[in-house]
């Protein structure tokens, strides 16, 4: 009876230190696709990357935007990415401060932002309509 008992034993210990490692696999499979999600690297692949980027290389040459150019960075800010959004408010604000009549409509862009979108990048957003009406009230007579 002690062989039996001790060949439980070893199966069961074999079962248990099996249930530990499939335990472990899926945790840090866990770990790493919420990394991965969070610290993608391949982000600058992204169309939206990509469009943000170029009006961000726009802008810092000090050139102003087209037409279709400033609807692109109001887009940008229903995109998904935080990084497109960021850039999508600041394009917005220093185009609405170059460029006295895309005010009004930057300011309706960035003051009507979708609920989804995260709290922290909605407040910066509402901070940057009030710098450009601070901007409006100062410029106008």
């Amino acid at each position: 009876m002690s062989s039996d008992s001790q060949r439980g034993d070893q199966s069961r210990s074999r079962w248990v230190a099996l249930l530990c490692v499939a335990i472990l696999v899926v945790v840090l499979s866990g770990i790493g696709i919420r990394l991965w999600q969070q610290y993608d690297p391949f982000f600058t692949d992204r169309p939206e990357t990509r469009a943000a980027k170029s009006l961000l290389d726009k802008k810092s040459k000090k050139q102003p935007l087209t037409d279709a150019e400033f609807e692109t960075a109001i887009a940008l800010l229903d995109s998904g990415s935080d990084f497109a959004q960021i850039s999508a408010i600041a394009i917005l604000e220093v185009e609405a401060i170059t460029v006295p009549a895309r005010r009004a409509r930057a300011i309706e862009a960035l003051q009507q932002l979708p609920p989804a979108i995260d709290l922290k990048i909605r407040q910066a957003a509402s901070q940057a309509a009030s710098r450009i009406v601070s901007r409006k009230d100062r410029d106008d007579p």
